[in-house]
């Protein structure tokens, strides 16, 4: 009886621990083009960025974004601000509008501070998780963290 428990309890720790042992998870791959810049982006190759995101609505204030903060990563600030200045005056609490608020913060310019006051006002008036997000960058770049 005893010897027949110890088998079972051996053949129940095999039947559970072998099949998950030695089996690698396959590479994510990433569900849609967004996720593909945002995914290059986050791995250094901003010149993937680019491509994946010409895939994207060219007038979405997060492709906008993402395509300047690839090009701020690479020292491009004129290409960045000149992708963001156009998006910012159609969404000003956009994606977009937090970048260029915040790499003109970076290069010190004056105009940083309005920009990013648009974008934090979304922290008291939003309950979207990103635009809280989003707002409390703002808030941080403004010295507003508490």
């Amino acid at each position: 009886m005893r010897r027949t428990s110890l088998s079972l309890l051996v053949a129940a720790l095999a039947f559970l621990v072998l099949p998950s042992y030695g089996t690698a998870q396959a590479p994510r791959r990433p569900a849609t083009p967004l996720q593909a810049a945002v995914r290059a982006f986050n791995e250094g190759r901003y010149d993937e960025v680019e491509s994946a995101a010409d895939k994207l609505d060219p007038r979405d204030p997060a492709v906008i974004a993402l395509k300047a903060r690839a090009a701020i990563a690479r020292g491009r600030y004129d290409a960045a601000e000149a992708m963001l200045r156009p998006a910012v005056t159609r969404a000003a609490q956009s994606e977009a509008a937090l970048e260029l608020g915040l790499l003109q913060k970076m290069l010190g310019r004056n105009d940083a501070t309005p920009i990013l006051e648009k974008v934090a006002v979304l922290a008291d008036s939003s309950s979207d998780p990103l635009e809280v997000a989003r707002a409390a960058r703002a808030l941080r770049a403004l010295g507003r963290f508490e």
